[in-house]
């Protein structure tokens, strides 16, 4: 039987009404002294009323939020506030319900029933719920207790952190039961507040099953709960803490010695440790991270201030740290002086991302990291995992390097010597050598390094992005160092002033897999593209491996350029962002002619030529699974229910900025494709 659910507002406002009938009556009969002592009477009851109403709102919907130990609170205030109405007992007669505690429902029923009058209109409804759990509590089966410890453990790990933490307050078996389910609470992380709280006060029972935790609340008192047991040394088997912005904002310098309490209590398990401050002046520095756990083996430390100020005493730690192997920083400022005594001190790190690094910086790192393998400097994005490295390591030295998504280039004197260094063990470069800003403002032109430089020759390269410089001096020394490099699948040039030296290259390498062309103003290589595509067409299917390509505001690319790939039997995933030279006939046909090659994945972006004819034909797709259409300004409600109804096995769809479709039809998609995302901004 399901709770009977109260309305929101269970008063009856009778006796107020009848206070103030009285007062008017007495004022008519001009007896000002029973019209005193009456509006008196009045005033109380008005108020109470009103007081008793709003925790009667406040207790139902926390009831409905799952805080049921707030709900009951209030539920109880109401009665001390109006004993004798039955307005606080049929509230938390209905709390205790939603918590399955019949037992004590039936408790607080019969209390309301020897208080409240017989003449009161809700006199019958205590009975009734006094009758109703009374029936529950005899006939109630606790399903968990009965269920076999493994079944009971599956059921219990499916449930969300918030669900299992207020399972925690069923009783005392379920605790046991819950808190005794060790791999349930391996993770936890959770965005709610109201569901940090409960887990907070579950601790006590969960806290040395924690293997992973995420803190986001806002509230401070449940911080400090989390603070209070990692000083104690609850979390005995933690691996991993990550306190994000929300939290870090209430961490201040009156509560450092009880952090790094916390910290020293659980160094010896905690592996990996991020703080993420959005403030200046943040009360914790490197040093005390470093100092207090001694077995870091991974740290990201994000804030606002330089590396200057939050370096703290280096010489306090001693020695080196003899753990640390991936350092990710994000700061206002890196300089050399700060880096590099923080550096000397981490001599096994393997993995390193700078964010607002100095030039310099480079040279350091250059010098003092003789065991790094992975990279970034000044990334504008996620740089991979150690974890993420395919492939056993071909020696010592660097096997990925990231710089810049875009914006002024790395000077090429402080970043070339990386990728001749460690040109037989790299199998990643991601590197924007376009002019760096002092060059932009004077318009000079690099040297030409290649006479320093002739030896370079990548062995191991899989994955190369790069930003050439406007004259063309980067690119053929880049294009030369991957001239022999038999293992290179996936390329991405961004900005290159010469497409036909690309393809040049590219045409003597065994045929990519991927391939990304992006923000090239020169339309003199479309020829070129259509020799390489019409090459890789002309293997036999064993022998094609060209599965992925993005073209975005690219002069270069043509409705020939597209002739040419719609020949190759191995594409899967296509991305055609602002490309003018592309007509919508030429569209037309490539979509056609892939319409029996097994494309997966179609991202059309931008694309002034795309209408509803173009999308329909997405429906005659076999194969198609994911469509991604953004900032479309023609297509209409028509042309996305054509596509949908033609694309029998689509599975996801993205409409982003496409503000032409209408709620209707999203609504109409969504009943026929599994996973729909709207984006409006």
């Amino acid at each position: 039987m399901k709770s009977a659910q109260l309305p929101i507002s269970i008063l009856d406002p009778t006796p107020a009404q009848t206070t103030f009938t009285n007062v008017k009556t007495a004022l008519s009969k001009r007896n000002y002294k029973d019209t005193v002592s009456l509006a008196s009477i009045a005033v109380v009851d008005i108020q109470r009323l009103q007081l008793m109403t709003i925790l009667d709102h406040r207790a139902y919907a926390l009831g409905m939020q799952g805080s049921f130990d707030a709900a009951v609170k209030d539920a109880e205030e109401m009665i001390v506030y109006g004993p004798e109405m039955a307005a606080g007992y049929l509230r938390l007669g209905y709390i205790l319900d939603l918590q399955g505690k019949q037992s004590r429902a039936a408790k607080v029923y019969q209390e309301a029933l020897e208080k409240v009058s017989k003449e009161d209109s809700a006199y019958a409804q205590l009975l009734t719920g006094k009758k109703v759990a009374m029936e529950k509590a005899e006939r109630r089966v606790d399903f968990l207790a009965t269920l076999p410890l493994e079944l009971g453990d599956d059921i219990i790990m499916q449930m969300p952190d918030k669900t299992m933490a207020i399972c925690l307050d069923v009783s005392t078996t379920w605790r046991k039961r819950v808190s005794g389910c060790h791999l349930a609470w391996v993770n936890v992380s959770n965005d709610d507040d109201t569901a940090h709280a409960i887990i907070a006060r579950a601790l006590p029972y969960i806290a040395e099953h924690i293997k992973d935790l995420v803190i986001t609340t806002t509230d401070p008192s449940v911080w400090l709960r989390y603070l209070y047991y990692m000083e104690r040394g609850h979390f005995r088997t933690i691996e991993a803490l990550e306190v994000t912005n929300a939290a870090t904002k209430l961490i201040n310098t009156n509560m450092i010695m009880a952090l790094t309490s916390a910290l020293w209590q659980m160094r010896n398990t905690l592996t990996r440790l991020e703080f993420c401050f959005h403030s200046y002046l943040i009360p914790i520095t490197l040093t005390d991270v470093l100092f207090y756990c001694t077995h870091l083996e991974s740290l990201v430390f994000n804030a606002w201030d330089s590396l200057e100020l939050i370096l703290g005493d280096l010489e306090l730690l001693g020695g080196p740290h003899k753990r640390l192997v991936d350092l990710e920083m994000t700061i206002s400022l890196t300089t050399s002086a700060a880096v590099e005594p923080l550096l000397k001190r981490l001599p096994k790190l393997r993995r390193l991302s700078l964010n607002e690094s100095m030039p310099d910086v480079l040279d350091v790192v250059y010098r003092t990291c003789p065991n790094l393998e992975i990279f970034g400097y000044n990334p504008s994005f996620g740089i991979p995992d150690l974890d993420d490295l395919e492939g056993d390591s071909n020696g010592p030295g660097l096997r990925a390097i990231y710089t810049a998504n875009g914006g002024y280039g790395t000077p090429t004197a402080k970043f070339l010597p990386f990728l001749r260094r460690d040109m037989k063990t790299l199998q990643t470069v991601y590197a924007n050598l376009s002019l760096t800003e002092d060059q932009v403002k004077n318009d000079e032109p690099y040297e030409d390094p290649y006479p320093a430089y002739r030896d370079l020759n990548f062995e191991r390269l899989t994955s190369l992005t790069f930003w050439p410089d406007k004259f063309g001096i980067i690119q053929t020394l880049i294009l030369r160092a991957v001239s022999s490099c038999t293992t290179l699948n996936h390329i991405a040039a961004v900005a290159t002033p010469n497409v036909p030296a690309l393809v040049d290259t590219l045409i003597t390498l065994p045929p990519l897999e991927e391939m990304e062309l992006s923000h090239i103003t020169a339309d003199d290589g479309g020829p070129s593209l259509v020799r390489l595509f019409q090459l890789y067409a002309s293997l036999s299917e064993s022998k094609q491996k060209f599965r992925t390509f993005w073209f975005r505001y690219c002069n270069s690319i043509t409705d020939d350029v597209l002739d040419a790939i719609a020949g190759i039997k191995s594409l899967k995933e296509v991305t055609l962002t602002g490309l003018v030279k592309v007509s919508a006939r030429g569209l037309k046909s490539f979509l056609k002619r892939l319409s029996k090659i097994g494309v997966t994945e179609v991202k059309l972006v931008q694309m002034a030529v795309v209408d509803n004819s173009v999308i329909e034909l997405l429906g005659d797709m076999e194969g198609l699974e994911t469509v991604i259409l953004e900032s479309l300004s023609e297509i209409t409600d028509e042309g996305i229910k054509g596509m949908v109804d033609g694309a029998k096995g689509l599975r996801s769809l993205t409409l982003d900025k496409c503000k032409t479709i209408s709620k209707d039809t999203v609504s109409y998609v969504q009943r026929r494709v599994g996973h729909v995302e709207i984006i409006e901004q």
